[in-house]
């Protein structure tokens, strides 16, 4: 497949991992391609990039800075051209902190994201997770809470039958609540769950 990471020709929930290597810097649009990333992996699929990063330690940092800047110089005597060299170095220094990253991935859906540094953090790995299930189940536990005083979890039930566990829990809470109510020392759904 040759395609843009901003729009990839296959279909949702199609991959159990999404890895991009040196890249995710260089697309025209990093929130959408992290959306996109999201979109084609499967439910628990997990999301790995490596790239360049910033380094934390000064000394480190002074040396890579002065490192940085000859390549240039050398790929243009060794290739004949120091714009792509220029390029790489410019790239590198606009581009998002670890903890930006991160951000951006939790912004864009990713769960469980955490990042580790790699040579002082010249590189960095960060991983994230898509867990769109555990928010769906959410919804509908703060939704049982809602409803759980009316009954109408009984006919959502009847309408869409849930899962023996997922019916017991939904159980738990609507007693919880009537539980909770008559025993305020008490948690929610104690006595019967």
């Amino acid at each position: 497949i040759n395609s843009k990471a901003e729009k990839i020709p296959l279909r949702d929930n199609s991959f159990d991992y999404y890895t991009i290597s040196f890249g995710i810097r260089n697309v025209t649009d990093i929130n959408v391609t992290l959306k996109e990333a999201y979109r084609v992996l499967k439910p628990s699929g997990r999301f790995m990039c490596l790239e360049f990063s910033k380094i934390n330690n000064e000394i480190l940092n002074f040396l890579y800075q002065k490192y940085s800047k000859s390549l240039p110089y050398i790929g243009k005597l060794i290739v004949g051209s120091d714009k792509p060299y220029k390029y790489l170095i410019n790239s590198i220094n606009e581009f998002y902190s670890q903890k930006e990253l991160l951000e951006l991935m939790h912004k864009n859906g990713f769960r469980n994201i955490e990042y580790r540094n790699i040579s002082g953090g010249i590189s960095a790995i960060h991983s994230g997770w898509k867990i769109w299930m555990l928010k769906r189940v959410l919804k509908l536990f703060q939704l049982a809470r809602k409803l759980s005083n009316s009954g109408a979890i009984d006919t959502i039930n009847e309408m869409y039958p849930l899962p023996v566990t997922l019916n017991f829990f939904f159980n738990c809470i609507s007693a919880g609540s009537s539980v909770k109510q008559k025993n305020e020392g008490e948690t929610p759904g104690q006595k019967l769950c």
